[in-house]
């Protein structure tokens, strides 16, 4: 219920500068503790966010956070091993400026990787479409990708069977319509 409440709410335009680092890290917190909160166990899984703190969009920072948060739970629980285990792993969560004005946030997994069916499915991002047998609801994606393309960003996926997931979310960087961070 949470999951569609969270995607029929509309991106409020009003947009602030956030560090992008402080972002990141409560999407990390709060993708471990929606885990957590499963009774599930992420702590074999190392997420290391390597963003540095002078990169501050101008974002709606909740609609941002949620997106990450759910994109990152995704890369923690491509090491499930069973419905409560995971298997020892590292997500990456990284930042640049990839010309003046967007900061591509690259999320990326060494886990079981999405076979090339599913991924052409999970690619139309339609809500409640879940490839996860019994543990997802089918929003995550679809809301981080709406979040995203109503900041004028854009999130897209490349993934591996066997190999892994990178996710780009690219944002645009001079939304600022408020305080500095």
């Amino acid at each position: 219920i949470e999951d569609m409440h969270c995607y029929v709410q509309p991106v409020p335009g009003q947009r602030r500068r956030e560090r992008l680092r402080d972002v990141i890290d409560e999407a990390v917190g709060m993708a471990q503790e929606s885990l957590s909160a499963a009774g599930r166990d992420p702590r074999r899984v190392s997420v290391e966010v390597g963003v540095e703190t002078h990169i501050a969009p101008g974002v709606s920072r909740y609609h941002v956070v949620a997106a990450i948060a759910n994109v990152v739970k995704n890369a923690i629980e491509s090491y499930a091993t069973g419905s409560k285990d995971f298997r020892k792993g590292k997500v990456a969560v990284s930042a640049r400026t990839a010309n003046t004005d967007q900061v591509e946030i690259v999320i990326a997994d060494d886990g079981c990787g999405i076979s090339p069916t599913d991924l052409e499915e999970i690619r139309q991002f339609i809500p409640g479409k879940t490839t996860k047998k019994n543990l997802g609801t089918g929003f995550g994606l679809p809301i981080a990708k709406r979040n995203i393309l109503a900041h004028g960003g854009d999130l897209s996926i490349v993934s591996r069977e066997g190999e892994g997931t990178v996710i780009t979310i690219v944002l645009p960087l001079e939304q600022d319509q408020g305080d500095e961070p």
